[in-house]
């Protein structure tokens, strides 16, 4: 049934068809939006973006930004004296985002093919 190959698509605000592992053919390469529903100032943007997913841009100093809050280690080993750190954010964070959406949709339909989940992600 094939394989869905999600990719960062960039943090260098520059067109998509410079990268060559995010613009294969084969990737569909995730770039980022802010809490505002807006393009952040990192994204790279263009074809061949496949989609866009919610991060944040606090780790890139935009004031009153936040990231995505995921499990974090405790204690000093891991990123904050918390459960969870909440600045995870850049196209690395929209990736497995997205993969996630994936996830679910072949959870609830296990035989979706690769063509089939791509054109209904790709829907609006």
């Amino acid at each position: 049934r094939g394989c869905l190959i999600f990719f960062a698509a960039g943090n260098g605000k520059e067109p998509m068809a410079y990268d060559g592992y995010a613009a294969h053919p084969s990737v569909m390469a995730i770039g980022a939006t802010n809490p505002k529903n807006e393009s952040t100032f990192y994204s790279d943007y263009g074809y061949p973006i496949f989609s866009v997913f919610p991060s944040g841009e606090k780790k890139f100093m935009v004031p009153f930004a936040s990231g995505i809050k995921v499990a974090d280690r405790l204690g000093e080993p891991g990123y904050s004296l918390s459960d969870y750190y909440d600045l995870f954010d850049g196209t690395s964070a929209s990736s497995p985002g997205m993969a996630g959406v994936a996830a679910l949709m072949l959870s609830l339909d296990p035989s979706l093919s690769l063509e089939k989940a791509k054109n209904m992600m790709a829907q609006d």
